[in-house]
């Protein structure tokens, strides 16, 4: 209720700018009928907008203008402790989703790498996109007496960080071209922000994704959004995923589109509200509607539908319903549209089903100490999945490892070979070393098993009076080695054949022994006594696939002999 004094005292401010014809109370409204409101202009009503707000009052035009309502203000301008809760809940989610990308996409980063990217060219980039998105309302709230209120963000823990935000202003907006301009201008400014880190993210310098087929982007698999297909495919093909910074801008692109429905307090739902009114929220509830469906395709744009019902699907209402908007008015429901066209997208980004099988012809590998080398093996991948991959292949323990072949992605279904060779220092002591060589595409990734035998020739055990020895021989055709102890102390041997699985054949031994084998075998381990002077003869028949076999003897200490057979077709 209004008393007495309070009604001269406001009347005698409402006269300042306008001219009353009489006022009346209705219960906890003060109702004053003026007359020529369109005359006087916006600035009339946002002047005793400001002066009534500083006495506690709050004034907004009824009747078309020729009533104005005066009420008591009610609300706490302060920020509710959930607004910072989920801020803080989407910055986390901003850098989980960067670090989950770069993990995804860069297949030989560490943790600390994966989150340095996440950090310096995802984390800090949509940060900045946000920022871009809140500074301009804030500064147009202001021009216009307006405190700035803290935005709702959303989290999207999933894949894009964050969802955007809802606007909570803490106070009703003062006319229909603050919430016009409020709403284009976040749109606008986020948007040539996203651009703007799209273009400069295929620089040189920064880390890029040459593969990237690992990664069913929607813009390749679901032919959105149409900036991508329409516009940025002639700077990044569509085959291709974007580096963690042009996924930052992407983001961006995506958020803005789908901030810019027709929705609530969504900036799309300020410029259609601004537009027409009440009307507007038979756009919310169609926009309700597509996010719904979208939802089927990913279930976080449910929950911006959910955020924007809650905090109002009508939209706001200004407190000057009156005064005209502006001609800019058409040009921002185009906007509007052309960046809901350009950037919305069901799913926003997905791993694709990608699986593969590793073969590795030979894992073991011979090499004699003292010459160094690289150890090579053949290596086949096998596409599971269904799409695109082009591994990446790494080792531990670390030492310089060389790839080649390859180099077009594997197409699912389809199989590629390639050569992995390790570079082994000179001084790689004697022994048998064990390394595990990793193969990846995009999240998926199998770990295999190779060795590399290093073996100390001595003069004094020989193949054939030779240490190494080479020979030749074809598929079929029996092979004689003569292994002799020509020094004169005993020795303690252990026989070993290293050849590819593929490869089946025959070993015969004294005392008639012959033994069926394929690939790589230790047989008599520890075995095999040779006095001074002693020696054995071994038969060795290949029976299938040609390519190299060697015949490995050694002691304890990696001491001894080796032979190697080329074994060619019939």
């Amino acid at each position: 209720m209004f008393d007495e004094e309070e009604v001269r005292q406001i009347q005698s401010r409402v006269s300042k700018y306008y001219e009353v014809e009489g006022a009346e109370r209705d219960g906890d409204f003060l109702v004053f009928r003026v007359s020529n409101f369109d005359l006087y202009g916006e600035e009339h009503f946002t002047s005793l907008v400001r002066e009534l707000e500083k006495q506690g009052y709050v004034a907004f035009t009824t009747a078309g203008g020729s009533e104005i309502t005066i009420v008591r203000k009610t609300w706490d301008s302060r920020a509710f402790p959930y607004r910072y809760i989920l801020l803080a809940a989407t910055l986390a989610t901003v850098i989980y989703s960067g670090y989950s990308y770069s993990s995804a996409t860069y297949e030989a980063s560490t943790f600390a790498g994966n989150l340095q990217n996440a950090l310096i060219f995802f984390f800090i980039p949509v940060l900045t996109f946000l920022l871009a998105r809140e500074i301009p309302k804030a500064m147009i709230l202001k021009m216009n007496g307006m405190e700035y209120g803290l935005s709702i963000f959303i989290p999207d823990p999933i894949t894009l960080g964050t969802l955007g935000s809802v606007n909570a202003p803490n106070r009703p907006y003062p006319s229909r071209k603050v919430m016009l301009y409020s709403g284009l201008s976040s749109l606008l400014s986020g948007f040539i922000i996203a651009l703007f880190f799209i273009s400069i993210s295929t620089l040189k310098g920064l880390p890029q994704i040459d593969y990237s087929r690992a990664i069913n982007t929607p813009f390749r698999k679901l032919l959105f959004p149409l900036l991508y297909t329409g516009i940025l495919d002639h700077f990044l093909p569509l085959g291709s995923a974007p580096n963690i910074l042009g996924f930052a801008g992407w983001v961006g692109i995506v958020v803005t589109a789908f901030n810019a429905l027709p929705l609530g307090y969504l900036d799309g739902g300020l410029i259609f509200s601004a537009v027409l009114g009440r009307k507007s929220v038979y756009l919310s509830y169609i926009s309700v509607a597509l996010l719904v469906v979208l939802g089927l395709y990913y279930p976080f744009w449910i929950l911006l539908a959910v955020f924007a019902i809650v905090f109002g699907i009508r939209g706001p209402t200004s407190l000057n319903n009156v005064s005209p908007l502006p001609r800019l008015r058409d040009a921002a429901v185009v906007v509007v549209l052309v960046l809901i066209v350009l950037g919305i997208v069901p799913l926003p980004y997905h791993g694709g089903s990608t699986q593969f099988r590793v073969t590795i012809n030979e894992e073991y590998y011979v090499m004699a100490y003292g010459m160094g080398g690289n150890a090579s093996y053949n290596v086949t991948v096998f596409n599971l999945g269904d799409a695109p991959i082009v591994p990446a292949f790494s080792v531990s323990p670390s030492v310089p490892m060389y790839v080649y072949g390859g180099g077009s992605p594997i197409e699912p279904g389809g199989e590629a070979s390639y050569t992995l060779s390790l570079g082994l220092p000179p001084t790689t002591h004697p022994g048998e070393y064990s390394y595990s060589i990793g193969v990846y595409s995009g999240s998926y990734s199998v770990a295999c098993s190779v060795r590399v035998i290093v073996v100390n020739l001595t003069p004094e055990i020989l193949f054939n009076g030779r240490n190494p020895l080479s020979e030749e021989a074809s598929v079929g055709t029996d092979t004689n080695m003569t292994l002799e102890n020509a020094g004169g102390m005993n020795y303690t041997l252990s026989l070993m054949i290293v050849a590819p699985s593929g490869m089946y054949y025959q070993v015969g031994m004294p005392d008639n022994l012959t033994i069926d084998m394929n690939g790589t075998h230790m047989f008599f381990s520890g075995q095999v006594k040779l006095g001074a002077g002693d020696s054995i003869v071994m038969h060795l028949k290949a029976l299938s696939d040609p390519g190299m076999m060697y015949v490995v003897a050694f002691n304890s200490t990696m001491v001894g002999a080796l032979a190697a057979v080329d074994i060619t077709p019939y």
